[in-house]
């Protein structure tokens, strides 16, 4: 299991001002989902030694445009720290870093910190589907394909074409999309994590918190 992350990404207070972010919001049970995934991570690091507990990343996004919803400046339907974390204080096994971009792979060291902890299954959730969430999976299959973490990748040998890569798993009812251009929020949702099973295994998060039983 200390091979095994959860990456939550932008799990903040400031997106569940729907207004700001579109017309309506997939998944109704998105809240709930999260919750209890990262009850049932906290859980198992406390079943856990160290050194056999899986990690939780938490990812921020700060903008740095002033207008921006989630720039520190603003003050929402949620109050001022809308772009703090949804979760309450992580304890300090759990990691918590920035991104300024839609990548949670760009000018960050989530790269380099899923390489150096061993991590061979990643699980992702979190906001929005379309954007940081699709982002996310995309970068992190495209990584571990060539060898960047989790295994060799794609390899080429003396017999063919072998891989050894990491398990790279979306937690489909655990991420959340908004409302564009006419289209409604949870057919934007649909289609995008239908899109993403070329990239990821999608399970829910009832199949996730199972297998740690």
């Amino acid at each position: 299991m200390s091979t095994t992350a959860l990456l939550l990404i932008d799990n903040q207070l400031g997106f569940r001002d729907v207004t700001a972010w579109g017309t309506g919001a997939s998944n109704p049970d998105f809240e709930k989902n999260v919750t209890a995934l990262i009850a049932a991570f906290r859980d198992a690091c406390a079943e856990k030694p160290d050194g056999q507990r899986p990690l939780i990343i938490h990812v921020q996004y700060r903008p740095v445009w002033t207008d921006h919803p989630l720039h520190v400046s603003k003050v929402g339907p949620f109050g001022a720290n809308g772009e703090q974390d949804v979760a309450p204080q992580p304890p300090p096994d759990e990691i918590i870093m920035t991104s300024h971009g839609h990548s949670v792979f760009i000018n960050t060291p989530l790269e380099s910190i899923l390489k150096k902890r061993g991590i061979k299954t990643l699980l992702i959730a979190g906001m929005a589907t379309d954007l940081a969430v699709s982002t996310a999976v995309r970068t992190a299959q495209n990584l571990a394909l060539t060898g960047k973490w989790g295994g060799r990748g794609n390899m080429r040998g003396e017999d063919g074409l072998a891989v050894d890569m990491a398990r790279i798993i979306l937690i489909g009812d655990a991420t959340r999309a908004f409302g564009k251009a006419g289209v409604d929020a949870q057919t934007i949702h649909n289609v995008h994590v239908e899109s993403l099973r070329d990239f990821a295994e999608v399970r829910s998060t009832t199949e996730v918190i199972g297998a740690f039983h």
